[in-house]
């Protein structure tokens, strides 16, 4: 008589337990995806302390970073398994992410920009925590279809944020608006969209019920319209190589036929239809050769400069974080905040060991999730072809991939997070297509004890979580200062900078903040002491310029000219700190050297720097100011020849700013204070042209600049009776 089996109720409730924690760690990864996608595509740390904005475009990222540490740390606790780390391409994926984290953390010893470091080392750790636990949801379909539906409901949100804030500009005048969507650049939102279509199009031809394809259908449209609105020439060719890869996979795993292949068709015609809606913006980009021109020139200089970066350090490079930071001293061109690459941009900040641990890492998640293209069709998955979506998947990384070429797509925190959760996936598919086909034991593993790693997962998560929970906190205070501060509420916004001060200790924003507010109510000890904290905070070129204007107008030009040489030695062309310092070599009394200042920006304006701007559509006002400064000094030296070209190359400058004033973009980023400065700065230049052109014979010339100059009165004395509601 055989005995009765008993059952181990023990072990099923553990694993049920293990289970619900396992998906409560990828729902609250799915929360972050969707957060930080939506919310943070400025770039990782960059927030300066006065600027307005809503609450939760500021913590964004660092509130996604506090939910995936609760995640690790959940999974951590809970999960009792022992790792087995096999010799396959599953393997290489899991073990190039932990070494790619702690290689990166290694590196951020010695970064000259410690706070710029440890946030793109919680970037990193982000998005490596994301795909981690992504990858580990494979045993449970549904919970993995909701990090796939939470990458479309990305989709969703920005299609939608960025189709309003188009028809907003639209409807005022302004056709050729490129999209933001809260995202720093357009571009960065196009290489969102690039990792994302593919997979909303997988999701198109996979689903069967007539409404969900009409949905996801409607979704496309919006997607596709605003991916074109972005205007991004790149992104468009990266989204081709994305759809060739997804024609590609789909094609190999079979599943391209039948219906599927009939609605593919369908795929091509709603994707042409709205191809031909939103291209013209496109177009009109693409005919404009000059601004083409300006971003293939460029990039291709920026490259250059970054390249001798990677020469000079290849094995260790120069610090996680600190490409900002170091680069300016090997640019040849203009300012930028990034390489326009993210694979160079890495390799200067980590060496090439870090490069060949990133790629080698998202290949292997790539070749995983391969595997998963000809598995047989499982009935528990409840997005339709697992096998289409995985070409989806696929598609979009390597559309990112190529993206990721032309622009540093992985330090914005959206769309390192998207590309994160889209390799995540790829390997809990992988995984399925593994399990299902019976060759999940084979192959010779190392088994990691839980007594090992989860230990080490516990203090990443719980580094993360600190180091986020301290983020999120100052910014939260930051927020609210910038409130006050709009508020006329000076006590309040100085209690808040102060809290946001000692909440991260390492951002220099706070303590300049401060400083303005202490020097507008005439307080200069403490101004001087909040600038000082801030200069040893973060010594660098936009302290040290902070802390010189400052002196320049304490009446300390010689001691300020000591910090604006630090500021020039940091940061050659930045032209700002260059005007300034001129200005204290006049208040010094040396007035050569202010002019030897003045004459090295016209050389950086006649040149690659001044020529080559990363946005040709903003112009550099700068170099006006340095034109009519010699022009100055030739007309007190009564050399009113030599006096005529410099005033005219100073109005060329300063009137092009004046055209573009009311443009949105010119807007954004030339602040009010400095806009009068060259606007006072170009009526004096149209004021001393007409004289010098009669002194030197040219009468004809003179006329036409009085005819300017009159016209500029009158167009600035219309735009200063409306602003103050008088009638010119």
């Amino acid at each position: 008589m055989k005995r009765p089996r008993i059952a181990d109720h023990s072990s099923e409730r553990r694993l049920k337990r293990e289970r619900a924690f396992g998906n409560a760690a990828t729902c609250l990864v799915c929360l972050a995806v969707f957060l930080c996608g939506t919310k943070a595509g400025m770039l990782y740390d960059r927030m300066p302390a006065t600027e307005m904005r809503a609450w939760l475009d500021a913590v964004a990222a660092p509130l996604s970073a506090v939910l995936v540490s609760l995640a690790l740390l959940l999974w951590a606790v809970t999960d009792s398994r022992s790792a087995a780390l096999r010799l396959d391409w599953h393997g290489v994926a899991g073990l190039t992410a932990v070494i790619l984290v702690a290689w990166s953390a290694l590196r951020v010893i010695g970064t000259p920009n410690l706070l710029s470091g440890l946030v793109a080392l919680g970037l990193l750790a982000l998005a490596v925590g994301i795909a981690v636990i992504v990858g580990a949801a494979s045993r449970s379909p549904w919970v993995l279809a909701s990090v796939l539906l939470g990458l479309l409901a990305v989709g969703l949100l920005l299609s939608v944020i960025g189709l309003r804030e188009y028809l907003m500009e639209w409807r005022v005048g302004n056709p050729g608006w490129r999209v933001f969507a809260g995202f720093a650049v357009p571009n960065f939102l196009a290489g969102l969209f690039v990792t994302v279509l593919p997979v909303s199009a997988a999701l198109f031809l996979s689903v069967r019920d007539r409404l969900s394809t009409l949905a996801v259908g409607f979704l496309l449209v919006l997607q596709t319209l605003t991916m074109l609105l972005t205007q991004s020439r790149l992104g468009v060719a990266a989204l081709v190589i994305g759809g060739i890869a997804f024609l590609a996979g789909a094609v190999w795993s079979g599943a391209l036929k039948g219906t599927v292949a009939r609605r593919a068709w369908v795929l091509s015609v709603v994707i042409v239809a709205a191809g031909i809606v939103g291209a013209g913006p496109v177009v009109r980009r693409l005919q404009a050769s000059k601004d083409q021109s300006y971003s293939a020139r460029f990039r291709v200089m920026t490259w250059q400069g970054a390249r001798r970066i990677v020469t000079e350090r290849p094995l260790l490079g120069t610090g996680t974080g600190s490409f900002d930071t170091v680069y300016p001293r090997y640019s040849i061109v203009g300012y930028t905040q990034h390489a326009h690459n993210s694979f160079l941009q890495w390799a200067c900040d980590t060496g090439l060991p870090g490069l060949i641990f990133l790629v080698l890492g998202i290949v292997a998640a790539c070749i995983v999730g391969m595997s998963a293209l000809r598995a047989p069709l499982r009935e528990d998955w409840p997005l339709g072809d697992e096998r289409l979506l995985t070409a989806g998947l696929l598609a979009g990384v390597v559309g990112a991939m190529a993206h990721n070429v032309f622009d540093s797509d992985l330090y914005v925190p959206a769309n390192a997070v998207v590309l994160a959760a889209t390799c995540g996936s790829l390997v809990a598919l992988g995984r399925r297509a593994s399990i299902a086909g019976g060759h999940s034991a084979k192959g010779r593993s190392l088994i990691i004890p839980r007594v090992l790693w989860a230990p080490l997962t516990a203090i990443v998560g719980l580094t993360l979580l600190v180091g986020a929970g301290r983020l999120f906190l100052a910014r939260t205070r930051t927020v609210s200062a910038a409130n006050a501060l709009a508020s006329q509420d000076v006590i309040g916004a100085l209690d808040a900078f102060g809290s946001a001060a000692r909440l991260n200790p390492l951002d220099p924003e706070p303590h300049l903040a401060m400083a303005a507010i202490h020097d507008r109510l005439n307080e200069a000890d403490p101004a001087r002491a909040e600038l000082l904290r801030a200069v040893r905070v973060a010594p660098g070129g936009k302290t040290y310029y902070r802390l010189g204007r400052y002196l320049i107008s304490a009446g300390e030009p010689a001691e300020a000219v000591k910090y604006l040489e630090k500021a020039r030695e940091a940061d050659p062309h930045r032209l700002r700190a260059l005007l300034a310092l001129a200005d204290a070599y006049r208040a010094s009394g040396r007035s050569e050297d202010a002019d030897r200042v003045y004459r090295e920006m016209i050389v950086l304006h006649q040149g690659p720097v001044g020529q080559i701007r990363a946005v040709p559509e903003v112009p550099d006002w700068e170099y006006g100011i340095a034109y009519a400064a010699i022009a100055e000094t030739r007309i007190n030296s009564r050399h009113h020849a030599e006096a005529v070209p410099m005033l005219q190359s100073a109005e060329n400058v300063l009137g092009e700013l004046w055209r573009v004033r009311n443009d949105t973009l010119v807007r954004l980023r030339v602040p009010e204070e400095a806009m009068r400065e060259a606007v006072a700065r170009y009526e004096w230049v149209l004021t001393q042209l007409p004289p010098c052109l009669r002194r030197t014979g040219a009468n004809r010339e003179a006329d036409e600049a009085q005819r300017r100059l009159q016209e500029f009165r009158e167009e600035h004395a219309r735009e200063t009776g409306a602003a103050s509601g008088e009638t010119p």
